[in-house]
């Protein structure tokens, strides 16, 4: 890198660098030439190839265009002789030469700072540093510093420079601390080349100058805060400097707006003085005048003997108005409504807020006239004070003395404007008459003949003002004599206002059917008398009937001797008296097998649609299929009940022996040399634990197993046997697992021969495993190849290439070159293994090959069965069941089908199979109707109602089809109905006094057509409860 400068001040110029790759340059910052267009013309002209085409391009013009100062003929002449490659440039103007030599840098040999007096500071002179590198990285330890009276005092250059025509700058001060000539130097270093460069600084230094003040005011401007009228703001400070020589005399320090402003502080004083270098300070304040509104203006003038006296600050502030009260009472009316005469109404709140900001001071707090209305609280007093913003309260009260509208005022005096705030007040007297009511109206009962009801109630209130007083209560009707009065209201009753009495019923029916009557209340209030209307029912006894929710109960095939879980079954009362039980019995041929249990026993009593359980468990006694029933005895109107019980006894499981191959050839093994080892697979094919006592091999061989001292039901292990013969010729051995399973011990047949000297075989690459990964079950097989090299000495014969192991099935030799047959030594061929899972999971075998020679090691084959995707169906419930009572409707019931496999499920119907059921889209993600498809996740509703009437019990099939694996899906429905348990309640009607209500609740004429219906449905009721029975 080259380095060069320039400043504003010096007009000769130095050439530091002519064309070079890069540099450092510096350059007067009001230069003629343009260096920016000069790195263009550069840039497009030179650096492409490198600046020069000479080796060291700087080293043959660097000097001579340094010593030349710019001497432009000189650079034209280097152009003109393509010096260093220089005539790349040939083609510029003369103006485009001097640009470029503008970018590539014209540096001052030094600067001269004026005649300046000792102690004082001269003008400053600014140097702008400028890279000349074109293409390269920026320059790094930049450091600038300037010796003797001179200092650099400012400037944009850092530690760095980056690449271009824009540089930085340095600023150069001179201040002398002597007369006379004063010198310096001012150097910049880089980590370029021609580092550091140097400018000689000079300058004069003269006598002391005569000393004077010199005044600084700050700040010019004060804003003040804004201040309501009569109050004074937060002071601010004017500060008043002496940069000067000598004392700044002050001889007045004055306000231009002396009404808004004044001067609160500070340590300037008129007539006083400030040395040089001092300073003080004035403080002022903004007192706005009365009636001054908006932005207040002034000016503080300070008079001083420094040139540019008097010197000024600007006083801006903004004027607001001065705070005041501002009352207002809420609500501004308020309505007692109407009340009894002498009667006190609730007291109500009235608010007094002052939303001003001075306080507000009350003067009286009072009724504008009479006494109903008064002030009876509040946190308001005469003579208080509400601050700004604050509230109050008063509460008001009212009482009639007369009947008719009543009216006063409220009226608060107070300081704020207007002088007083008031609040209408309204109210109604109510003279004193008295209003009779009676809920309910109509009583309803229903009662076993001959049997009284529990009472009902009827309540008579007076809602009026004056006393209720009753002078007669009537019975009357056809069955009058079927009900019985009493409670608290008599024929001389006085009911005061607001107060009530009762009146009770009891219904004793003579007869089954209708029975009614009606009560009739003479009283001194309008409307007299009042009605009360009974209307009863007389039945006959009631009965009891058995249910259940199951008649049969299958248990899954259980191990003889041991207990299943239990099931139950739900007994319930679906008549309309208790259900006493006399006998629970258990019968059949395998009756010892099957455990009762549960909340029904030969004592329980159910009451009307009460339910208890029975429960079972199944112990089978033997193997085979098992059966049973229970008989459930008791009073039920409809006989005993049954329930068939079945169940299968199993055998107990055991352990079973599976040992994959059967038997393992060694071939021809090299004497007193130990095989490579050959895998058997130990399997347990049983249905209980595998207990291992031993696993051991015949003398020649030798075992060893990854087998615990158990092997769970059917799991898998895998036994290693290698052969060392002791001596030339054939060596039968064994295997042998002792184990808990029938026919132990389980025994693998092991054949080898000791040879004096035999070939071995060898898998290329020293396989012994190979892992085929997932598969997909049921699809195409996947193969992989193995090469098997004979590795001497001498030929071998192959006899076989053997599959064991757990799932020997997925696996298969399905090609290769390798066949039976002889194998030279060095000679290769190769085995093609086939894959294809035949069931999810991790699927295992062994390769084994059996020849004539040595034998190569077992290969371990391993993959895994992935799952197909499938379709498959799940449901909300397998059983619904619905209950209701006689005459009611029982409440639909929600079932919701999942598609809960891996793939789309196809539905193509949803039916009732049987039963007086329907099936309809449920109200929210119905199911839509057949065909459709629900993906895996996705599900839907179905809404099952029961559209039966009729008691009883009833059942019904729900069935799906769908694409699933098991296709229909079924859910059971069952439906049950009974009389209900009769609970005598009182149903409200409307009283007569109010109008309305059929003729039959007056009972005026025996030919009214309700009571025509009525007694023909209760008619039809008592046919079909004797048909029922």
């Amino acid at each position: 890198m080259k380095i060069a400068l320039h400043t504003s001040k010096f007009k000769a110029w130095k050439q530091l660098v002519a064309v070079a790759c890069f540099g450092l340059f510096t350059s007067m910052s009001a230069h003629a030439d343009d260096p920016v267009a000069g790195a263009t013309l550069f840039t497009a002209n030179c650096a492409t190839s490198g600046c020069h085409q000479t080796a060291t391009p700087l080293t043959s013009n660097a000097s001579k265009i340094f010593n030349a100062r710019n001497a432009r003929s000189w650079i034209q002449s280097n152009i003109n002789s393509n010096n260093s490659g220089m005539g790349r440039l040939s083609s510029m103007t003369a103006q485009q030469v001097a640009n470029v030599a503008a970018y590539l840098g014209n540096s001052p040999s030094s600067l001269t700072f004026a005649s300046t007096n000792v102690g004082v500071t001269a003008a400053t002179q600014t140097v702008t540093v400028k890279a000349a590198l074109v293409n390269g990285p920026a320059l790094s330890a930049l450091t600038v510093s300037a010796s003797g009276d001179f200092a650099r005092s400012g400037g944009t250059c850092g530690t760095t420079l980056a690449t271009g025509p824009t540089g930085c700058t340095v600023i150069v001060s001179f201040t002398p601390t002597a007369a006379g000539t004063r010198t310096g130097t001012l150097s910049i270093s880089h980590s370029g080349t021609l580092t550091p460069i140097a400018i000689a600084l000079s300058g004069t230094g003269a006598g002391a100058p005569t000393p004077a003040p010199v005044a600084s005011i700050t700040p010019t401007s004060l804003t003040l805060a804004s201040t309501a009228i009569g109050n004074t703001s937060a002071a601010q400070s004017v500060t008043v400097s002496n940069t000067g020589t000598a004392a700044l005399s002050l001889s007045a320090i004055t306000l231009s707006n002396t009404a808004d402003y004044l001067i609160s502080g500070g340590t300037c004083a008129a007539g006083g003085s400030v040395a040089a270098a001092g300073s003080c300070t004035i403080s002022v304040a903004f007192r706005p005048a009365a009636g001054a509104t908006g932005a207040r203006n002034g000016t503080l003038s300070i008079t001083h003997n420094a040139a540019g006296s008097p010197g000024s600050v600007t006083l801006t502030g903004t004027a607001t108005a001065a705070p005041a009260p501002v009352a207002a009472l809420a609500p501004v009316s308020l309505s007692y409504g109407s009340l009894n005469v002498g009667t006190a109404a609730s007291a109500q709140t009235v608010t007094l807020t002052n939303s001003g900001n001075a306080a507000l001071t009350l003067g009286t707090l009072s009724i504008s006239s009479g006494t109903e209305f008064s002030i009876s609280g509040g946190t308001c007093t005469a003579g208080g004070t509400v601050a700004a913003a604050a509230s109050c309260t008063i509460s008001v009260g009212f009482t009639p003395s007369a009947a008719g509208a009543r009216s006063a005022n409220l009226v608060v005096t107070h300081n704020a404007a207007g002088g007083q705030s008031t609040t209408s007040l309204s109210g109604t007297g109510v003279a004193l008459t008295p209003v009779i009511g009676v809920s309910p109206t109509t009583l309803s009962f229903t009662q076993t003949v001959s049997t009284t009801s529990t009472a009902q109630t009827v309540t008579v209130s007076n809602s009026g003002t004056g006393p209720l007083t009753l002078s007669a209560l009537t019975l009357t009707g056809t069955a009058a004599a079927d009900y019985t009065r009493g409670g608290t209201c008599t024929p001389s009753t006085v009911v005061a206002a607001g107060a009530n009495c009762t009146v009770t019923f009891t219904f004793t029916p003579g007869a089954v059917g209708a029975r009614n009557a009606s009560l009739a209340i003479t009283h001194n209030a309008a409307g007299s008398p009042s009605s009360i209307t009974l209307n009863g029912t007389g039945t006959a006894a009631p009965t009891p009937a058995i249910s259940l929710n199951a008649t049969t109960r299958t248990f899954t095939s259980q191990v003889v001797a041991t207990t299943s879980a239990s099931q139950s079954v739900t007994v319930s009362n679906s008549g309309t008296a208790p259900l006493t039980f006399s006998a629970l019995t258990l019968t059949g041929t395998a009756s010892g097998d099957f455990t009762r249990g549960g909340t029904c026993t030969p004592t329980t009593v159910l009451a009307a649609a009460g339910t208890c359980t029975v429960t079972f468990t199944f112990t089978p006694g033997a193997v085979g299929a098992r059966s049973a029933s229970l008989t459930l005895t008791s009073d039920a109107s409809n006989g005993a009940a049954s329930i068939s019980l079945s169940g299968t006894g199993t055998a107990a499981p055991a352990p079973a022996v599976l040992l994959l191959p059967g038997s393992l050839a060694f071939g021809n093994q090299t004497d007193s040399v130990t095989s490579t080892a050959r895998s058997i697979t130990l399997q347990n094919t049983g249905s209980a634990a595998l207990n291992i006592a031993s696993i051991t091999a015949t003398s020649g061989y030798a075992v060893t197993h990854n087998c615990g001292a158990s092997l769970a039901a059917a799991a898998s292990c895998q036994l290693s046997v290698t052969f060392t013969p002791a001596g030339l010729g054939a060596a039968p051995g064994s295997v042998s697992v002792a184990s808990n399973a029938a026919g132990s011990p389980h025994s693998v047949t092991l054949t080898g021969t000791g040879v004096a000297a035999s070939p071995v075989l060898a898998w290329v690459g020293s396989t012994t495993t190979q892992a085929f990964g997932n598969l997909t079950v049921g699809s195409a097989a996947t193969t992989q190849t193995l090469s098997l090299i004979n590795n001497g000495p001498g030929a071998v014969t192959l006899s076989g290439f053997t599959l064991a192991g757990a799932n020997l099935a997925d696996y298969s030799v399905s090609g290769g070159t390798c066949s039976l047959g002889p194998l030279a030594q060095g000679a290769s061929c190769t085995l093609t293994l086939s894959f294809a899972p035949g069931a999810v999971g991790a699927r295992s075998a062994t390769l084994q090959v059996t020849s004539t020679g040595t034998n190569p090691p077992d290969v371990a084959l391993t993959g895994t069965g992935t799952a197909p995707a499938q379709p498959a169906a799940t449901l909300s419930s397998t059983a619904l069941s619905f209950t209701a009572v006689t005459g009611a409707a029982a409440a639909d019931q929600t079932l919701t089908l999942q598609s809960s496999g891996n793939a789309t499920l196809n539905v193509t119907g949803l039916r009732i199979a049987s039963g007086n059921f329907t099936l309809a889209p449920a109200a929210t993600n119905g199911c839509s109707a057949t065909p459709f498809d629900l993906l895996p996740g996705q599900s839907c509703a179905m809404s099952i109602g029961w559209s039966s009437s009729a008691n009883g019990t009833e059942t019904g099939t729900v069935e799906i089809d769908t694409s699933a694996s098991v296709s229909p899906v079924q859910v059971a429905i069952q439906a049950t109905r009974a009389d209900p348990v009769v609970t005598p309640t009182p149903t409200p009607v409307t009283s007569n006094s109010g109008g309305g209500g059929c003729s039959i609740a007056r009972g005026n004429t025996l030919l009214d057509p309700t009571l025509w219906l009525l007694a023909l449905a209760a008619a039809g009721v008592l046919w079909y409860r004797r048909v029922r029975r």
